[in-house]
């Protein structure tokens, strides 16, 4: 029996395998061979106070660190403190993968560092592109709490 190649299923096949497709142009090998990819800038999305952001990047950093939240395919988690929210989105159809607080507070701190100003109490924050612990590409964002993930 023959198969058939359809559009339809040349597109399902390549939806299910996805990693290859969303690599990262702007991925940068550190020097300790970890990857470090530069965060985006958010310009008009809402404030957050810059102390309620350092503050949940320190919590996630230095209170069980190295514990592993689930992040199921197609979703996001977040953690809040005051104003600002911490997103963690999977954008994969069908792979599913772990995140480790000490990484999303690293990764946050990024963020903070890259796109906010230390002199103002206010930030608008960015997303930046990691990895769960599968090797799947995940976003992290900073944002105002009002905001949805």
């Amino acid at each position: 029996m023959h198969l058939k190649s359809s559009p339809i299923l040349v597109t399902i096949l390549s939806l299910l395998y996805v990693p290859s497709i969303l690599a990262n142009p702007v991925e940068k090998r550190g020097k300790s061979g970890g990857i470090s990819v530069k965060p985006d800038c958010w310009d008009g999305l809402g404030l957050f106070p810059l102390s309620d952001a350092q503050a949940l990047a320190t919590e996630l950093q230095t209170v069980d660190p190295d514990d592993m939240s689930y992040l199921p395919h197609h979703n996001s988690l977040w953690w809040e403190k005051g104003l600002v929210r911490i997103c963690v989105r999977n954008s994969f159809i069908a792979q599913n993968t772990h995140v480790m607080r000490k990484y999303v507070g690293d990764n946050i701190q990024k963020i903070i560092d890259k796109c906010c100003k230390k002199d103002e109490p206010v930030c608008e924050g960015g997303v930046r592109q990691g990895k769960g612990d599968s090797g799947l590409y995940t976003d992290f964002l900073t944002v105002n709490a009002g905001a949805t993930c």
